[in-house]
């Protein structure tokens, strides 16, 4: 499938920038919407042809070798760079042009259904004859973080760039540019370093006597899970060729064991979420616990609750009350039936909206009891009955509702 589009270009200065989003489907189900940055640069056609009387140019295979030496070769590098978005090479015509420099962004994928928050941008420029800089730029989707090279290591996994030399991987410390926070990660529980929002440069300079190929291992997390992936990336530089990503991939097996988990909200949970977005055909089967289950586990948990400090002293209090008010025992059990409905209609008003809005916050109950600036109200309150009971003044309701 061919997508064509003209364009009209005022500024050659500027890169034509811009995006592809897509999903992917098949018979069972669809993979996550996957976006690809593209970005390429123009340069104005010439009409310049070269004058006959021309003084004679020096040797073909000097000069061939020379223009091989500071530029890409136009049939090799995009073959071994299947995700090569855009390069762009210094012209020969004068020894004042730049050197060569190429851009490569990674492809991303929902290989696997693997999420992947991260997305890495290479460039390569060659400085002098002997010397390229190398700069690694990460754009991260919006709420997803990513560590520091210098964070601490009982933490999340920090960002590591590995040079590979066979079976060995050599760590490569690069210099890290972008909106660094620092502070306690309530994640985790120590004091971290991590980028909120992208982009992300890692720079480093290489003699380029050598071609690179290695790993970049990272993680990233938002507010609900964490991530550990791992980018592979290649760097040669006789022709000037680049490429990175195409195998994203969970640093853990697809079935971690209990040690391959990260910890989250208090709870242990599976790094990564192997569903995919949505099933396109088939039955989909959930399980969970019957209703009289729930029913219950409810129960039971409402009579431990019986146990705790500021339950169990009620206990009395409440069929004291009911016992001495009353004037007979009829009076008294209707009186407490009542009592005992009235709590169960409480709550079941309270239900009702969770059930009729999906956009309640079903946490919010929660929220409010715990609430900082509530409980200190409640709190002053207290005291002030408190001091009534050791009788240093009393407490009356009003004349007009006695």
């Amino acid at each position: 499938m061919v997508f064509t589009q003209k364009v009209k270009v005022t500024d050659f200065s500027q890169p034509i920038k811009g995006y592809l989003e897509f999903m992917t489907c098949d018979d069972e189900k669809c993979l996550p919407p996957t976006e690809v940055d593209f970005s390429f640069t123009l340069t104005p056609a010439t009409t310049a042809s070269p004058s006959p009387a021309a003084p004679a140019k020096p040797d073909a295979g000097g000069e061939k070798a020379a223009t091989a030496a500071k530029t890409p070769s136009a049939s090799t590098a995009p073959q071994a760079n299947s995700n090569l978005i855009s390069t762009t090479t210094a012209s020969t015509d004068t020894a004042t042009e730049p050197m060569a420099s190429i851009q490569v962004i990674e492809a991303k994928t929902a290989d696997g259904n693997i999420q992947q928050p991260v997305r890495w941008q290479l460039d390569v420029r060659q400085l002098d004859a002997n010397e390229y800089e190398v700069v690694f730029t990460a754009l991260l989707e919006k709420g997803w973080n990513l560590y520091s090279q210098f964070t601490e290591d009982n933490g999340p996994i920090p960002t590591t760039f590995l040079l590979k030399n066979g079976d060995t991987e050599t760590p490569w410390k690069m210099a890290e540019k972008g909106d660094l926070k620092e502070g306690e990660d309530p994640v985790f529980g120590v004091v971290v370093k991590k980028f909120e929002h992208g982009p992300v440069t890692f720079t480093a300079k290489v003699n380029g006597q050598q071609n690179l190929n290695g790993l970049i291992d990272y993680m990233s997390c938002d507010d609900a899970s964490c991530i550990p992936l791992r980018t592979p990336f290649e760097i040669s530089f006789q022709p000037l060729a680049a490429k990175v990503g195409e195998e994203s991939a969970p640093s853990s097996p697809t079935e971690p064991d209990a040690g391959d988990d990260v910890i989250f909200g208090g709870l242990r949970k599976s790094v990564v979420d192997q569903a995919p977005t949505g099933q396109c055909g088939g039955e989909e089967v959930v399980t969970g616990k019957g209703i009289w289950q729930i029913f219950g586990l409810g129960f039971l948990g409402g009579l431990i609750a019986l146990l705790t400090p500021c339950v169990f002293p009620m206990i009395p209090l409440t069929v004291s009350f009911f016992t001495k008010s009353a004037t007979s025992r009829k009076k008294g059990v209707s009186n407490a039936v009542l009592y005992g409905f009235f709590i169960f209609l409480v709550y079941l008003l309270l239900s009702i909206p969770f059930h009729l809005m999906d956009s309640i916050d079903p946490d919010i109950l929660n929220k409010i009891s715990t609430d900082v600036t509530l409980n200190v109200i409640f709190f002053g309150v207290f005291i002030i009955f408190a001091i009534s009971f050791f009788g240093y003044f009393e407490l009356t309701l009003p004349k007009a509702v006695q």
